[in-house]
């Protein structure tokens, strides 16, 4: 089964940019438990994705507007940050299913995967299984 991925969608036009939508992308893999792609550019298909959340500044830019604005025409959901906040966080983890202080999402590649204990980390890289959880940091 492939989980679909949200789609984080924001102005990236300095470091401080990409660091807020990297924290933005963060918090949508830890609270809505989805695996959460920064869209940097223009060459993503929205409709890849199960979500796509705009940052508040999504219109600044024209490679952000434009995903944005494909996001809202289309027939799919879009959250917007704010509504971000009213989701709680979670300290299960999306693979053992259990209660866990080191839950947290874990940067895979250019994604942040779902919330996941150390435990899992650990065993996931010993035992590297082709389709298991896939983490680098």
């Amino acid at each position: 089964m492939v989980q679909r991925t949200a789609l984080v969608v924001g102005r990236t036009n300095s470091d401080a940019d990409l660091d807020d939508l990297r924290s933005l992308a963060f918090d949508v893999a830890d609270r809505l438990r989805f695996p959460a792609r920064i869209a940097v550019g223009r060459e993503y298909d929205v409709s890849e994705y199960e979500v796509v959340v705009l940052a508040g500044n999504f219109a600044e830019t024209y490679e952000s507007a434009v995903l944005g604005c494909e996001a809202l025409s289309a027939d799919m959901y879009v959250l917007w940050d704010i509504e971000l906040k009213e989701t709680p966080y979670s300290l299960q983890c999306a693979q053992c299913y259990e209660d866990d202080d080191t839950v947290r999402p874990r940067l895979a590649g250019d994604t942040w995967s779902v919330p996941v204990c150390t435990s899992c980390v650990d065993a996931a890289r010993r035992m590297a299984l082709p389709g298991a959880l896939e983490v680098s940091a």
